[in-house]
C-alpha cells in the first residue's frame, strides 16, 4: 500500500503515522493476492471520515481522499475474488496534524494575546480616567480660586463701601 507524497506503508493495524496538515490529500494504492489470474474487486472505508460505511465493490485499486480535516483516521480495504472469497481487512491508521493556527500552542497564544489586549486596554482606560479626573480636579480648583478671588473682591468692595458710608455719616 502506498500513500501520496511517497509515504510507504506496510499493512499493520498497530502502525500509526502522523502526517503534517499540508499532506491532507492522500492516495491509497492496493493490490490483492487472492487470485492472480482474475481481477479482484475491492471495497474500502475511511474511519474518521464523514461516511464510515464500506464502499461499493469496484475493480479500481486506487482511492484518493483530498482535503482531509485534522484528526485520527483508519483506512481499511478488503478484496473479493470472482468466487466471492473475501480477504482479511487490511488497515492503515494515520493522524493528520492540525495546521499551526489550530494547534494548542496557537490557542494559548490567542488567549494570551486576548488577555494582554484586555489588560493594555484596561490600563490605558484607567490612565485616561485618572488623567481626566486630575484635569477635572485642577479645573475645579481653578474655578474655586476664581470664585474665591471674586468673593474676596466683593467683600473688599462691600467693606470699602461700608467704611465710606460710615465716614460720611460721621
Amino acid at each position: 500500500m502506498f500513500i501520496h507524497k511517497f509515504y510507504t506503508v506496510l499493512p499493520d493495524d498497530d502502525q500509526s503515522n502522523k502526517l503534517p496538515y499540508q499532506s491532507n490529500s492522500l492516495a491509497f494504492n492496493y493490490a490483492s493476492l487472492l487470485n492472480q489470474f482474475e481481477e479482484p474487486s475491492y471495497s474500502y472505508r475511511l474511519i474518521g471520515f464523514r461516511d464510515e460505511k464500506w464502499s461499493d465493490w469496484t475493480e479500481q485499486s486506487t482511492k484518493e481522499f483530498t482535503n482531509l480535516f485534522e484528526g485520527y483516521y483508519q483506512f481499511q480495504v478488503r478484496s473479493r475474488d470472482v468466487m466471492g472469497n473475501l480477504s482479511d481487512v487490511i488497515s492503515y491508521s494515520f493522524v493528520i496534524s492540525p495546521p499551526w493556527y489550530r494547534t494548542t500552542f496557537a490557542y494559548v497564544g490567542y488567549f494570551l494575546l486576548f488577555i494582554s489586549t484586555f489588560f493594555v486596554s484596561f490600563y490605558a482606560y484607567r490612565r485616561r480616567y485618572k488623567k481626566e479626573k486630575l484635569q477635572l480636579i485642577e479645573n475645579q480648583k481653578h474655578e474655586i480660586n476664581i470664585k474665591d478671588t471674586e468673593l474676596t473682591q466683593l467683600m473688599n468692595d462691600k467693606l470699602e463701601s461700608e467704611i465710606s458710608h460710615k465716614k460720611r455719616q460721621l
